[in-house]
């Protein structure tokens, strides 16, 4: 297992391509998000971390600033995410986690996203035993956390949703009960 930093000059998204399962990214206060096409994807069992209040302002709005796809079932370990401010900059989502499980955000902060701070997507495999520790969502158009169909086990310790036009408190779970006739 290694571990990679991503400084000022460099790429997030050429380090990411070049970790394997295992490795630790860290993101210096130096990190330029301009030297990057946004969304960054991440598709390997990695750690990725920064110090705490490294802002990463995404320089132009799109889909998502990070997407997390492990493409498939996968086991732990996961994607996780430590100490990562994302300011989506009008991004439909500042993290959107894809056909992947067992992913952790540790100290995370998302805002000012078009959409939903925390976005965890059902597409072909739902989002399953995803954790959030101390995690905060801000200043988003939608929801601070949005959690899609079908999802479960999914943890929150210690977060907060603050200043999101979404509803209530920025966290909006939605499930559908099968065989109980509510939907």
């Amino acid at each position: 297992m290694g571990t990679y930093i991503v400084r000022k000059r460099n790429s997030l998204q050429s380090v990411l391509n070049k970790s394997k399962r295992g490795d630790a990214v860290v993101v210096t206060d130096g990190y330029d998000a301009t030297n990057d096409s946004w969304p960054v994807t991440i598709d390997t069992e990695i750690r990725i971390e920064s110090n705490p209040h490294n802002r990463i302002a995404v320089p132009s709005a799109g889909e998502a600033s990070f997407i997390l796809d492990l493409n498939g079932s996968n086991r732990p370990p996961g994607i996780t995410l430590v100490n990562m401010y994302v300011d989506a900059n009008g991004a439909d989502s500042a993290f959107r986690v894809q056909n992947a499980r067992f992913c952790n955000f540790v100290g995370c902060l998302a805002e000012n996203a078009a959409q939903h701070g925390y976005l965890l997507l059902n597409r072909n495999h739902p989002p399953n035993s995803n954790r959030f520790f101390y995690c905060d969502a801000h200043s988003n158009r939608g929801n601070g956390f949005f959690i899609d169909d079908r999802a479960h086990s999914t943890t929150f310790v210690g977060c907060r949703a603050v200043g999101n036009d979404g509803r209530g408190s920025g966290h909006r779970i939605i499930t559908r009960v099968r065989g109980s006739g509510a939907g």
